[in-house]
This record gives C-alpha cells, structure tokens and sequence, in this order.
C-alpha cells in the first residue's frame, strides 16, 4: 500500500522538520539537479503514492529546495528539479547521521531512517532552549522552566526525560525531602548545536527568514556552547559578540574569559568590553563554522576575538562530514 501523510498533523516545521520527515527525505534524495519527470519519480518511489509525492514536492518548493518546471510536448510535462538551495540542504541530514552514529547510539536506534531523530530533537521549539538553560548553569527543574515563556510543566517534564534517555542530559538524584535532581550536559548534548549551525546558515544563505527560529538565534547558539567551550589560560577579558540584524531574537552578548573558559554574563552585569565583534548573521555562521574572524568587525583587542571564536568553532568542529571510524 502506498504510503500517505496524513493531513490531520502538522506539517514538519522549518528546515530541520522539513529534512527530519522521511516520506519528505525520500522524495528529495530522488531529485537531481537534472529535471525528472512526474511519470519517472513515481515510478522509483512507487511505495508513496502520486499524492504524497506531490504533497512533499510542494514541501520542497515552497522553501525553494526544489523547482517545477514545464517541458515542451504535447501534451506538455511537468519535471521537477534540485535547485542550488536544494543541493546544500541534502547535506545536511547526513550530517546528522553521523552525529547520531558517533555520540548517540539511543537516537540511532530510534531513527527509522538515519538523522531523523537529531532532525526531529533540533527542530522541536522546546529542545534547544532547554539545552541552553543547562549549559549556562540552570541544573534544577524550576531554574530550567522559569526563564523559558510558554513551557508548561509536562511539556518540561516530557522533554528532560526524553533528554535523558537519548543521552543528551545526565541526571543526578540528591537525598532529601523533597528529593532534588540536577541536570548536566553530556558530550552529546554540547555537540549538537553542530547540526543547527547548518541549518542556521543555510537559512540565512537562501530564505533570509523575517524572524529567526530559536533554533537559529545565533547569540542563543553562543549560551548553548560557550560553557564547554575552552580558551588558552593567558587569555583574559570581557567580549561582546553582536548579530547586525533587526529580526534577531537576542542581538548581543557579552562573555568574560579567564582561567581558559567562557562565561555568558547576565544583562544585569554590564562590565566594560575589552573588544566587540560584530557582523550579519551569514557571516557569524561562517565564522563559527570555519573559525576565522573574516568578515567580522572587531574593535578591541582582536587577539581576543579570535581565542574565543577558535574556542567556539573547536566545539564545533567535530568532523560530522566524514563517515564514522
């Protein structure tokens, strides 16, 4: 029986829930920069059916992944093709393959087809945030839950014990009445921002989204990694990374370094900035991915600039784009 999305759900939303849906995926991996036919698609993706392969080729056009296109003929024919967008999006669920396959084997199993669940755990509007929370010093529950507007207590609940058993969140339980847990980051949950990374310049590259999701607000990105993140013991000083855009969520932060981490300051603490690195958001990803200050404008010291962007690009920079050992 062919497979068909079943209108009822929501569709997948953004970038990664768009990639993370498989009958979607299916579709795409299909398509290449040569124009198919309509007759020639169904026929390699017979399990489908015609309506879901329309329903994911609409997908995939409404945020430019894909092109229609007419053919002479009589009568004539409609083709379908991968635009330049399209070719770079495909790369990325890979990416997310092999994050699964190297620090979460939990998500591996749980994936029907691989990166789904990484696709599907980035693209959730909850994950991140709270990820976030975490990374920046909020161990228990209530501290999670209180800066975050809109997240219900069994929505928090949901996702921590969701967390937990895909090894993204340890849990410590601590004696007493009542008992308290804390949460800490594991390795896993610290390198998955990679994937969003991605994401995040591609959207800014080819849809040059109105308002950012979370799971690409750039300075959030920073609070998320910038706890691990380690700088040489000789560096010391006070940073303000900002995002030149009037769509951004949060368009600065500010950062002290010294004995080798990275501390996010609070708004409250606004000490003198030593530099200041500013730039759009597409330069931002590519200086987060590449680790080069090109394209940024600093003023300060730019020495520590670069200690900082080395310190975020190497938690980064996991090799996700060569196949596992």
């Amino acid at each position: 029986m062919p497979h068909e999305i079943a209108h009822e759900h929501e569709p997948p939303q953004g970038l990664l829930g768009l990639l993370g849906e498989d009958l979607t995926w299916l579709t795409l991996c299909e398509l290449s920069e040569e124009p198919q036919r309509q007759d020639e698609l169904e026929q390699r993706l017979p399990d489908l059916g015609t309506s879901t392969i329309n329903e994911c080729l609409h997908r995939l056009m409404a945020v430019k992944i894909a092109a229609e296109l007419r053919l002479s003929g009589r009568p004539p024919l409609v083709a379908y093709q991968l635009t330049r967008a399209g070719v770079e999006a495909r790369s990325i669920r890979p990416v997310a393959a092999r994050w699964e396959a190297r620090v979460s084997p939990a998500c591996a199993a749980e994936s029907q087809r691989p990166g789904s669940t990484a696709l599907g755990l980035l693209a959730d509007e909850w994950v991140l945030p709270i990820l976030r929370r975490v990374a920046v010093g909020s161990h228990q529950r209530a501290e999670i839950e209180l800066p975050i507007p809109g997240l219900a207590e069994s929505t928090l609940d949901d996702r921590l014990h969701r967390l937990r058993d895909l090894g993204l969140l340890h849990y410590e339980r601590h004696p007493g009445f009542p008992a308290r847990v804390e949460y800490e980051l594991t390795p896993g949950g610290c390198w998955l921002p990679a994937t969003a990374l991605l994401s995040t310049g591609w959207e800014w590259r080819w849809t040059r989204p109105a308002r950012p999701l979370l799971a690409s607000d750039l300075v959030g990105l920073v609070r998320l990694i910038a706890p691990v993140a380690r700088v040489p013991a000789a560096t010391v000083g006070v940073c303000e990374l900002a995002v030149r855009s009037a769509t951004a969520i949060e368009p600065s932060i500010l950062v002290r370094v010294q004995h080798g981490t990275i501390t996010v300051l609070e708004r409250s603490q606004r000490p003198a900035a030593d530099a200041r690195a500013e730039a759009p958001p597409l330069t931002w990803c590519g200086a987060l991915i590449g680790g080069t200050s090109k394209g940024l404008r600093i003023s300060g010291q730019v020495t520590l600039v670069e200690d900082i962007l080395t310190a975020l690009h190497d938690v980064l920079s996991v090799d996700w784009h060569s196949p596992p050992a």
